[in-house]
């Protein structure tokens, strides 16, 4: 799709779906353009691009902008959809990541509106009419971009704050726990059972994953998870909790690319104390974090003595495995955070949730209900 050249040479890029002939510069441009901030990150995808996205959605689409000439993809965006509860029931939601645009090209408000204006047409009439988006609280130039109200771009409606803790997997956990539940492994004969009891509490949350027991076999929905990284909680026999540890380091990869002064000068120490404290050491430039995502997290009300004891069993098998962390996501008003936060020694990273409105109705916000939101970190 080709617009007339201008004196604005964004007027002459193209806009297009992505296929798998452009992997490996979509792989390129990922590790390229890394996102800035007090720690400056690359969300990498080796070794194939379109196999880690498949884990996103049932429907996945890239959508980028080449040069004029050279064919050079100087920007991209994805958009995946997925089954997810809003006030108790399921819906089709859309998450726009992976927002990429070259230097040369990141202040131009025509490309935006070009490859925004070609995401819109990719929605269908079965989805929400806005969809999820994430950004790191300390990436003030996107934010900026973004939340400008810019003509042809959706308007960006600010929803809550997400945090992320990064929690050592040799570090301390609190002595307060849940005794009277044991602890066991899922399997495939489980994963009906497990499914059920994801429904069950799904739809107690906004935006909390719709999972099936054919999702949760799937080598390709939950590419990496097998049914034996889940762990139950049991009292007797009903099931009173359940957490999955994500390993997705095969095909998704988090790398620091640099840290912000002073945090680049104190590095040396905070990793010296790093194991005294209990929490997880920084890295160093140019190498991969390692960790896995504590996903699937559901308990009956929601009590953090069970959450405990299942984390406990996970972080013991981690250790075995040789791995360093383990990252657990929650919105701002979950109240499972706030206690996660006092019983496990952390790094915490916080971003913004948007919803980005797609529709004429400005108040998208006034459509939900007072449900806690729960949106899956391993997922975005």
């Amino acid at each position: 799709m080709t617009s007339a050249a201008s004196a604005d040479s964004s007027e002459s890029v193209t806009v297009e779906l992505a296929s798998e002939s452009d992997d490996a510069a979509l792989r390129r441009l990922a590790c390229d353009m890394p996102l800035r901030g007090r720690i400056t990150i690359s969300l990498e995808r080796e070794p194939s691009f379109f196999d880690a996205a498949s884990i996103e959605g049932d429907r996945h689409h890239v959508v980028i902008l080449r040069a004029p000439g050279s064919g050079r993809i100087v920007a991209m965006g994805s958009r995946s959809v997925r089954k997810v509860y809003v006030n108790g029931s399921v819906a089709r939601l859309g998450y726009l990541g992976q927002l990429r645009v070259a230097p040369q090209f990141c202040r131009s408000r025509r490309l935006l509106a070009k490859g925004y204006g070609f995401a819109r047409t990719l929605r269908r009439h079965d989805e929400l009419p806005y969809d999820l988006t994430s950004i790191m609280v300390d990436n003030t130039a996107a934010t900026r971009l973004l939340t400008a109200g810019l003509s042809g771009l959706p308007s960006y409606v600010p929803f809550e704050r997400f945090v992320t803790l990064v929690v050592a997997v040799r570090g301390r956990i609190a002595k307060r726990r849940a005794r009277d539940v044991r602890i066991e492994r899922g399997s495939v004969e489980t994963a009906g059972e497990i499914a059920a009891y994801l429904q069950r509490n799904g739809r107690r949350f906004q935006f909390a994953p719709h999972w099936t027991a054919a999702d949760l076999r799937s080598p390709v929905r939950t590419r990496g998870l097998a049914l034996s990284n889940f762990y139950l909680a049991l009292r007797g026999t009903h099931v009173a909790g359940c957490l999955a540890i994500w390993d997705q380091r095969a095909f998704k990869q988090t790398v620091v690319h640099a840290y912000a002064t002073p945090l680049r000068w104190l590095r040396p120490f905070v990793n010296m104390t790093a194991p005294l404290l209990g929490v997880p050491r920084l890295p160093p430039p140019h190498q991969s974090m390692d960790f896995a995502f504590a996903s699937h997290i559901a308990l009956d009300d929601d009590d953090p003595r069970i959450l405990t004891e299942l984390l406990s069993a996970a972080r013991r098998d981690l250790r075995v495995a040789d791995m360093e962390c383990v990252v657990l996501g929650f919105t701002a008003g979950n109240p499972l955070l706030a206690e996660m936060r006092r019983r496990l020694p952390h790094r915490a990273y916080e971003s913004q949730l948007y919803l980005v409105n797609w529709g004429s109705d400005r108040d998208v916000l006034s459509a939900l209900d007072k449900r806690v939101s729960h949106v899956e970190v391993a997922l975005l």
